[in-house]
């Protein structure tokens, strides 16, 4: 969005005192991010007016001219590769150090062997407009020598608006919605509007509306005695400015208008349409229409149109027809002004591809009274621009609207306690009025009714209100103090600490991998691990087709990362932190209104372990967790398994019990799903409930003394039947002796060569210590033996010396 300063001069008195760079920032302190400024005068700095003497062709190039052009001071040679430059002419010269709008810097050059000691400059070059087919020819009027910027004109400054500071302030879309602001900044009076136009006829113009609610107001007036021209000077100037291309005094007429005051407008061409008359209709199945940038158009049902009595003429509020477009034949026009529902046009953008100026505007959602001002503004133009031009028709209003302008009740506690700074409440009043809003006082407050073109979609609330003093007030006038506030300690977020501490613990500690992945599965994904895709939460919008479920666990998406990186890697640990979703359990565990209608989104922590040498990367995924809970002081248990998820082995798997409570399980992947899955090497799997651990945690640490006397380490290695679990050997050693029998730690299992068909070496670790002496090895030994014995007993165990 541009503002031009001269515009703004138009409608309010800006101080010659206040500098560019100061009216910039107090309008991004106050209203809108200025992000940069543009003055005419020293972007041209260093061009001047010339008049070229004498042309002649290169001697070394057949496509480049000597020119021979008279600045005033000097005479210079410049090459040239324009075609339309003659002697006598008048033109932009780019003198030698000047730095153009575009960037380019002159400097004195050999050209094919000549010398060329400035530039001819072009329409684009200066960013006068966006002509590059040959060199700016200027008016034969003008003086030689004298600065391009004054020869022009050309004195104003263009400030650049950044757009996404303006989405809420449709209002702000015009040179006329900035000037209101300037006033309201700097104290100043606000220019009104009052049109001096002749009587109206009493002919009518055939308007029907078939939706008020997509198109709430639309205006047309018929012109006739329109004789299509340049438009003057002083109007392309100003629309040039602010980016827009000239085209005829019609077309720039509702341009310049668009920009003055925000309201887009379009031009018909009267004997283009069919019956003269407007329908604001929805399209019809299969319409197309031809639109102005020559793009054949095929128009849903959806998108509302401007029609005639048997055709689109316009796609409503984005862009005109070329089948009634203003072309050098025209006559008698129809001037549209009008008011579209800010929803559709967005959606007929999307569904079009296709932005204007206008839909720019339009999906801001305007001010349906800003129709009338505009379409009167117009007519004046018009009839002032084209001496033989009249009405041939009044002014049609076809209208149905309402808006929400309150009013809006503040009282000044609320108001001056939000701000932090009590606010006089006269100043408060003049504040509100000069911005438009109808301010009455009462004992304790305000009540405020909201002028039309900020009750859109801007101004609603008193927090609103609050927002309008204070920035005009001033940001930087409000005395900087520290709240008052009670320093307590944040409240924890004990499951994102917990979180935070097992992700430090299982990367920097246990040396495995974090991994990321959506919370989507696909169908053919989860059948090959022989779940059921009708237990899933289906999403009726997916990505893809093969991610349409939300995920149950997270150990689909872990194996097919393994899958990836056993390629690479024999030996690697992955884990991932992330909700999953189980439609069964709807409104569990979530505090809100909604959650009846949610599935449960427990946390999980889940992972997956490789490893090729031994193959039983069960007993390190057993480790992993051991060593997890040790560290975060939980006491636990590994229990014989009541899994049922179908990609557990089930004679390799164990519960995790901890406070009684099942909160996971370890286990390797089932036997049968290693070829569906593409896994070459053996998968151990675990998971973990994050949200029912965190309600078993506490950083509470009880200290256990450190043992006044030593221990004695004593290995068993022994042969047992497959079916025996470590849990049994466990509890059976423990007995033994309880007293003296401190830790039983296992490290090593193995199945192969030298060991019978359907049994296993294990290896284990017996710790004896008493709290009342030193042990001896002689002491040890009895109970060791006492434990060789019970094991033959028990398991038939054979102990391998």
């Amino acid at each position: 969005m541009y503002i031009s300063r001269n515009w703004l001069k138009d409608f309010v008195k800006i101080p010659d005192s206040l500098s560019s760079k100061e009216l910039g920032l107090k309008l991004t302190m106050a209203t809108a991010e200025v992000e940069g400024f543009v003055d005419q005068t020293e972007s041209l700095k260093g061009v001047v007016v010339g008049q070229i003497l004498e042309v002649k062709k290169h001697p070394n190039a057949d496509k480049l001219k000597l020119a021979v052009v008279d600045i005033g001071k000097a005479r210079l040679n410049i090459v040239c590769g324009a075609p339309n430059i003659e002697v006598g002419q008048k033109v932009p010269v780019a003198t030698v150090g000047a730095s153009l709008p575009n960037g380019m810097k002159i400097v004195k050059v050999k050209v094919r062997g000549e010398e060329s000691s400035g530039m001819l400059c072009a329409q684009d070059e200066l960013k006068l407009g966006s002509d590059h087919s040959g060199i700016l020819i200027l008016d034969k009027n003008l003086k030689v020598g004298e600065p391009l910027a004054k020869a022009l004109g050309l004195d104003d400054v263009i400030y650049e608006i950044d757009n996404k500071s303006l989405t809420h302030r449709p209002d702000l879309w015009s040179q006329y919605g900035f000037a209101r602001e300037v006033a309201a900044i700097f104290g100043k009076e606000l220019k009104d509007w009052k049109f001096n136009l002749p009587k109206m006829p009493v002919e009518k113009l055939d308007i029907k509306i078939e939706d008020y609610k997509l198109c709430p107001r639309y205006e047309g007036v018929v012109i006739e005695g329109i004789e299509i021209a340049p438009s003057p000077d002083w109007m392309q100037k100003r629309i040039t400015a602010v980016g827009m291309r000239p085209i005829n005094n019609i077309v720039d007429i509702t341009n310049y208008v668009m920009w003055e005051l925000g309201q887009p407008l379009h031009a018909f061409d009267y004997d283009k349409l069919d019956g003269h008359r407007i329908i604001v209709r929805t399209a019809k199945a299969n319409e197309t229409i031809k639109t102005l940038d020559d793009e054949n158009r095929k128009l849903e049902t959806s998108i509302l149109v401007i029609a005639d009595a048997k055709k689109p003429v316009a796609i409503a509020g984005v862009m005109g027809g070329a089948n009634t477009e203003i072309d050098n034949k025209t006559k008698k026009i129809i001037i549209e002004s009008a008011n579209f529902d800010h929803v559709s046009i967005r959606r007929t953008e999307a569904k079009l591809s296709l932005r204007s100026e206008a839909s720019i505007r339009f999906e801001k959602s305007l001010d349906p009274n800003l129709t009338d001002l505009a379409i009167r503004r117009a007519v004046e133009l018009i009839l002032q621009i084209c001496p033989k031009a009249k009405l041939a028709s009044r002014i049609e209003d076809v209208k149905k609207f309402k808006l929400n302008q309150g009013p809006i009740k503040v009282s000044f506690e609320f108001l001056n306690k939000r701000i932090g700074e009590v606010i006089a409440p006269n100043k408060i009043i003049d504040i509100l009025e000069s911005l438009g809003f109808e301010v009455k006082k009462q004992k304790d407050g305000l009540l405020i009714l909201v002028p039309t073109w900020r009750a859109t979609k801007d101004i609603s609330i008193p927090e609103d209100i609050i927002e309008e003093v204070a920035r005009i007030y001033g940001y930087d006038n409000l005395a900087v103090a520290m709240p008052l506030v009670s320093m307590d300690r944040p409240e924890l977020n004990k499951e994102r600490y917990l979180e935070r501490k097992i992700k430090t613990i299982l990367s920097l500690g246990l040396a495995a991998s974090e991994v990321y992945n959506y919370s989507f599965v696909g169908e053919d994904q989860v059948k090959k691990l022989g779940l059921k895709a009708e237990d899933h939460v289906k999403i009726s919008n997916p990505q893809s087709k093969e991610w349409n479920l939300m995920r149950r666990s997270l150990i689909p998406n872990l194996l097919d990362n393994a899958r990836l990186n056993a390629r690479f890697f024999d030996d690697f640990s992955l884990f991932e932190v992330g909700l999953t979703y189980l439609p069964e359990f709807k409104g569990a565990r979530i505090s809100n209104k909604e959650a009846k209608f949610l599935p449960l989104q427990d946390k999980w922590i889940s992972g997956v372990v490789t490893e090729k040498k031994n193959d039983k990367p069960f007993y390190i995924a057993k480790n992993i967790i051991s060593s997890l809970l040790t560290r975060l002081h939980f006491e636990y248990k590994l229990n014989n398994t009541k899994n049922v998820l179908s990609f557990v082995k089930k004679n390799r798997a164990v519960d995790v019990i901890i406070g009684g409570k099942n909160i996971g399980y370890i286990s390797e992947l089932a036997d049968d799903l290693y070829e569906k899955l593409g896994l070459k090497v053996k998968v151990a799997i675990f998971e973990l409930n994050l949200t029912k651990l965190t309600e078993l945690y506490t950083d509470e640490i009880i200290y256990k003394p450190i043992p006044k006397f030593p221990g004695i380490d004593l290995d068993i290695s022994m042969i047992i039947p497959k079916a025996i679990l470590w849990e049994q050997v466990d509890k059976v050693v423990r007995e033994v002796e309880k007293d003296l029998i401190r830790e039983v730690n296992f490290f090593d299992v193995y199945e192969g060569a030298g060991i019978p068909e359907g049994n296993k070496s294990i290896a284990f670790k017996i710790i004896y210590r008493s709290d009342d002496k030193t042990l001896t090895m002689e002491e040890v030994q009895v109970i060791h033996q006492k434990v060789l014995k019970t094991l033959e007993q028990k398991f038939g165990a054979q102990i391998r010396k």
